[in-house]
């Protein structure tokens, strides 16, 4: 409705116009960038899909990247290639597009850099290699909650297959949580706006019927003023 009004002609005081332009041009920035960002979330879920189990990778048609350990727990759920991890590749930026790397939790949290590696919300299989110890531990500072707990159960270190120790309480020392990645423009993040541009309209819409009812009222009185002017001429035949 507002939009098929004579923008041109209404409204016609320059306050008016300038307010009414402005809420047009916020309105039009507004609906594009609501509906690039609704496109997005309507065809991101169909092209990526998330991973929270070993099965979505034989889905998906990836080639798991791992140890000698982890492919003996996940052969009798995944049917598809193993390839055996280097000792300098513990990071996933060198991955290929169909390839998965696959590992302890801590482990991958610990590779650089870590916002190219996806964790899954669900454990592909349960770390057992871990054995408990009572030894006190000197704590660092920036050792987290995390590392707190595992303490607190007397886990010190994970035994390779080769004999060496590895002390989670070192790890600790650098370890910082995954950075998470910004997440995409949603629709209630606009309500906002979109109750801005409602409230902007309406005021608009206010202000066009005052600007009609004040044409009106200057339409009245231009014509009464032109009744008494014609009346002032109007001859006498009397006289």
């Amino acid at each position: 409705i507002v939009l098929s009004q004579p923008v041109v002609v209404e409204p016609k005081r320059i306050p008016g116009r300038i307010f009414f332009s402005t809420v047009l041009f916020l309105f039009l920035i507004t609906n594009s960038v609501f509906q690039g960002n609704l496109a997005t979330l309507i065809t991101i879920p169909s092209e990526y899909q998330n991973v929270d189990h070993i099965s979505d990778l034989d889905k998906l048609g990836y080639n798991v990247v791992s140890d000698d350990f982890v492919e003996k727990q996940l052969a009798p759920f995944f049917h598809g290639k193993f390839r055996t991890i280097q000792a300098n590749q513990y990071f996933c930026s060198w991955l290929r597009q169909n390839e998965a790397y696959v590992d302890e939790e801590y482990r991958i949290l610990c590779t650089s850099p870590r916002t190219t590696c996806h964790l899954s919300k669900n454990h592909f299989f349960t770390v057992f290699k871990w054995y408990k110890h009572r030894v006190d531990w000197p704590l660092r500072k920036r050792v987290n909650e995390f590392f707190f707990n595992m303490f607190e159960g007397g886990i010190l270190s994970k035994i390779h297959e080769d004999g060496r120790f590895e002390h989670l309480i070192e790890i600790g020392a650098f370890w910082d949580p995954p950075v998470h990645p910004k997440r995409d423009l949603k629709a209630k993040d606009l309500q906002f706006a979109f109750i801005f541009l409602l409230c902007g309209l309406f005021i608009s819409f206010v202000v066009f019927l005052g600007e009609r009812q004040l044409a009106r009222v200057e339409q009245i009185f231009y014509r009464i003023r032109l009744r008494k002017r014609k009346n002032l001429w109007k001859p006498n035949f009397l006289v």
